[in-house]
């Protein structure tokens, strides 16, 4: 199973708080592509940044 890195987590607290279904698609969209690249080689990692408040 991945662990989901910060920047995951930020993204589907915002789908999550997210109103507008734009909004919400886009941050949902955004953990799925970084869960597919689950199957790169160990050496090969890829995390989403984290939101900033603004």
């Amino acid at each position: 199973m991945v662990e989901l890195c910060d920047g995951c987590i930020d993204h589907l607290e915002a789908a999550l708080q997210a109103t507008d279904h734009t909004k919400k698609n886009y941050h949902i969209r955004e953990v799925l592509q970084a869960c597919e690249t689950a199957e790169l080689p160990p050496d090969q990692t890829v995390e989403l940044a984290q939101l900033n408040d603004t």
